[in-house]
């Protein structure tokens, strides 16, 4: 079965705000220890130097230095997106195979570790955190993505979970 995929930049927006939502809790492990870090810098500095110009100068670079490293990851995630360049998804017999920028490449069934369907999008998940986002609306018809999804449900395999 062949799905022939048009994406628009709505698409793209929905998907990484998708996937921001389902890091959210790795995302707030991180900044709890970067304010841990943060806490320990300023009580450092305060108690080698009871200098306030120093702690603050120190805070003020700390903080500029995370705010930086936040936006280059918003800006990897919205240039890395796959989703901007795929144009094709098949399935076949012994693997799933997917084109983007004119190149096509090819999945086993057995390196699909799980399959999120969401309310917009039917992601595929590989490893290495490789994600191949389908968006529901690329499907003709109902009937389409029901016969796509049945198909789906009987290449994988039972540990390979399918989550809602």
């Amino acid at each position: 079965m062949k799905i022939d995929i048009s994406v628009t930049e709505h698409d793209v927006r929905d998907y990484i705000n998708s996937r921001m939502k389902r890091t959210r809790s790795l995302r707030n492990r991180s900044i709890r220890g970067l304010v841990i870090f943060f806490v320990i810098i300023t009580v450092i500095f305060w108690i080698v130097d009871n200098n306030v110009f120093v702690v603050l100068g120190c805070d003020l670079f700390i903080a500029c230095a995370v705010a930086f490293a936040w936006f280059r990851y918003l800006r990897r995630i919205s240039q890395n997106s796959n989703l901007k360049r795929l144009t094709a998804f098949e399935l076949t017999s012994d693997s799933i195979s997917y084109t983007a920028n004119d190149v096509t490449s090819k999945a086993n069934w057995s390196s699909v570790q799980s399959i999120m369907n969401t309310d917009k999008f039917v992601i595929f998940v590989l490893p290495n955190q490789q994600e191949i986002p389908i968006p529901k609306h690329s499907f003709r018809s109902e009937e389409q993505y029901t016969e796509f999804m049945n198909s789906v449900k009987l290449k994988l395999n039972q540990e390979t979970p399918l989550l809602q």
